[in-house]
Formats: C-alpha cells, structure tokens, sequence
C-alpha cells in the first residue's frame, strides 16, 4: 500500500534582492531600488482539434514570458534600455532604438533552505505611466512599474 509523506518544511519562495542589469557591451551593475518582481506566463492556452465533431487532440501554444518590476531608482545604464542616450550631462536624446538586456536577481527559498538564483536574458521594455505631482511637505516616491 502506498504511503504519503509530507516535508517537514514546505519549499516556498519569498522577497527579491541582488539584482544586476546586463547590456551588451557594458558592464554589469547591482541595480537598488527593486521593490517587486512578477514573472508571468502569456498567452497558455490549449487549441483543441475536431474531426466529425469529436475532438481528438489538444494542441498547446508556447507561453510568452512576461516580468513585471517595481522599482523606485534605475541605474545610469538603464537609459540606453529606454532609449535615452546621454549628450552631455543632463541633456538626453529620446527616442534612439531601445537596447536588450538581461537581469539576475535572487529570492529566498523556504525557510532555511537557501537561496534561488534567476537568470533572464533578451528582454525588452515596456514603461508604465508615471504620474509627477508638485512639491509639498511630505515625500510621497513614485513607485515606478
């Protein structure tokens, strides 16, 4: 008869830090300031196949990756991903051909089992709106995604 066993201490994933952005032909720099990292899978559907109206097969669509980041600063490096290219300082050109680029950050793996090394590479970017307000007494950050 068979016997199910339960871990003693279940394999979960928490928090993000140690993240390095990568551009070709740059150096790698650490990149503060990441708040949240969301990894999602678009587009995992089934396409079933119908002969004389019985279905006989399911064909499955290749997921497209998709990350989502929170972060509250962006390295220097980080212009040439948006396409802002750096005449002198202050003074940026928009606009120019975005670049590729891969990251490596790390996550917690359950309670003391370590840590969990992620590698992605050939990304592209896609800004979210961020809205400035005027100066008051308080700092409120823009939380950039």
């Amino acid at each position: 008869m068979a016997r199910l066993v339960w871990s003693p201490s279940p394999n979960f994933e928490f928090g993000v830090d140690h993240v390095v952005l990568y551009v070709d032909g740059n150096v790698p720099v650490p990149w503060n300031g990441v708040t949240s990292i969301v990894e999602t899978k678009a587009g995992n559907d089934f396409e079933p196949q119908y002969f004389d109206g019985q279905k006989y097969l399911d064909i499955s669509n290749f997921p497209s990756f998709q990350l989502k980041m929170t972060t509250l600063t962006e390295p220097p490096l980080f212009n040439l991903v948006l396409g802002m290219e750096a005449i002198v300082p202050g003074f940026f050109l928009t606009k120019q051909p975005k670049t590729s680029f891969g990251l490596t950050y790390r996550t917690n793996v359950g309670s003391d089992l370590g840590t969990k090394i992620h590698v992605v590479y050939n990304l592209t970017v896609k800004l979210a709106n961020v809205t400035y307000g005027t100066i008051t007494e308080t700092v409120d950050p823009k939380v950039k995604t």
